[in-house]
């Protein structure tokens, strides 16, 4: 009904953790709850799909943050944005979809701290920002690999602007540093200096707040 108050929620299911989102809609959008939970993904797909269960409940805190999403999301024939899909490596690990090489496969948080030798990606990033060689070599490793992919993105999209969400966004210019790097290197017929590359205003949570949105805008 027009006018009225409605409340949804965003699950954004990792190999970590399960992010959620609250987002109210009564014209503008505003995030009124938001937080993240273990993933259990070590016992088994049957214990993760309780842990997406679980998590959605009772969710129901209020706190407002207003958004500036005035956009739509842009699913194609279903399954468009894949971008974690793309081969960068081609003789790389194997990903979870079966590809080898996909960007998930060696840039995801968990690729990160295995290349790091560590148990989380914030743990590599406290080791990086304190100088330690191989945490630092992990995420630049991991910003070329992301560079890739998104030059790739820039040639098929041109855009203005590149936004890096996500648990590895808390690193900052540790990986955003090698991104643009890279991207300088790989561009070369699209005007790279007016592309910004920036951390996410909306943190980690920004998938999950993105999957809220979605199911609001089909009621």
């Amino acid at each position: 009904m027009d006018g009225a108050v409605t409340l949804h929620l965003g699950l954004d299911l990792g190999g970590t953790n399960v992010k959620w989102a609250l987002v109210e809609r009564d014209g503008s959008p505003r995030v009124t709850a938001a937080g993240s939970s273990a993933t259990h993904a070590h016992e088994g797909p049957d214990r993760v799909v309780a842990r997406l269960a679980e998590v959605g409940r009772g969710r129901s805190r209020r706190r407002s943050a207003r958004l500036g999403v005035d956009g739509h999301l842009h699913l194609g024939i279903g399954t468009a944005g894949e971008l974690g899909h793309q081969t960068v490596a081609p003789d790389g690990p194997v990903c979870g979809c079966g590809n080898r090489g996909c960007v998930e496969a060696v840039a995801s948080a968990e690729a990160i701290a295995a290349a790091g030798g560590r148990a989380t990606v914030e743990e590599i990033v406290v080791a990086a920002e304190a100088g330690e060689q191989r945490a630092r070599e992990a995420l630049e490793l991991a910003g070329c690999y992301l560079g890739i992919a998104l030059a790739n993105c820039v040639l098929l999209l041109a855009p203005e602007r590149i936004v890096v969400g996500g648990g590895v966004a808390g690193s900052g210019e540790l990986l955003l540093a090698p991104i643009r790097a890279e991207l300088r290197q790989r561009v070369r017929v699209a005007p790279i200096e007016r592309i910004d590359v920036v951390p996410a205003e909306l943190g980690p949570g920004a998938g999950a707040i993105g999957a809220a949105l979605w199911a609001a805008e089909r009621c």
